[in-house]
């Protein structure tokens, strides 16, 4: 594409260019909208007005970014690499307040924990939840679309929390002190009454007033 720019930055191309550019990349590079609001949020690299397509450097770099997160989420091992990362994100901020992870725990009776510390003679166990929304999938509808995935989210939460405490005892049985708590942290800021549901840009703010539930 980079012969079209003009000054590095704006391209504009007539119909019978555009059509040839796609045939030769094999791509959709746009789609039809509807409606303002529709254009405004599209993750396409070009728009249309009348016979002509445009498109800038910026465009064109979203919609890179927007194909390969597309792709990387078919991807199984990405997405694991990415919960284990998430992960140690969390570990280290808990470190910092004095949370000593517990090492030897990951797995016990085929049962997996993801992040388990200890501090003053308790043992606290952290589901770390790497769900994630792409705000750019919200169109109209996103009062409704934002309410239902919060909805869905904080059912989901909840019953983890009711996994993690009918298996406290295994916890308890392999490190030896015999009081657990149990918290859920989630990538994605969720709203949820529940205060053992934790936003991680939350976490730290919670951890400076001490998790008290």
């Amino acid at each position: 594409i980079k012969p079209f720019f003009r000054d590095g930055y704006f391209i504009e191309l007539r119909s019978s260019e555009f059509e040839g550019l796609c045939q030769v990349l094999g791509l959709a590079l746009y789609s039809e909208k509807e409606d303002y609001f529709e254009l405004l949020n599209s993750r396409m690299a070009f728009v249309r007005f009348g016979d002509t397509y445009y498109s800038t450097y910026f465009l064109l770099m979203r919609y890179i970014v927007n194909e390969i997160y597309k792709n990387l989420r078919k991807n199984k091992r990405y997405q694991i690499k990415a919960g284990y990362l998430f992960e140690d994100k969390v570990s280290n901020l808990l470190e910092q307040y004095g949370y000593r992870r517990v090492t030897g725990v990951k797995r016990i009776n085929h049962k997996e924990f993801d992040v388990i510390c200890q501090k003053d003679g308790i043992i606290y166990n952290f589901q770390c939840k790497n769900n994630f929304i792409n705000v750019s999938d919200i169109n109209t509808d996103i009062v409704n679309v934002v309410t239902r995935y919060h909805r869905r989210l904080s059912h989901y939460y909840n019953k983890a929390l009711k996994k993690e405490l009918d298996r406290e005892d295994l916890l308890v049985g392999k490190i030896g002190m015999d009081k657990v708590e149990n918290s859920v942290i989630s990538r994605y800021p969720v709203m949820c009454s529940n205060p053992r549901v934790i936003p991680f840009n939350r976490l730290e703010a919670e951890l400076i007033k001490g998790l008290n539930y």
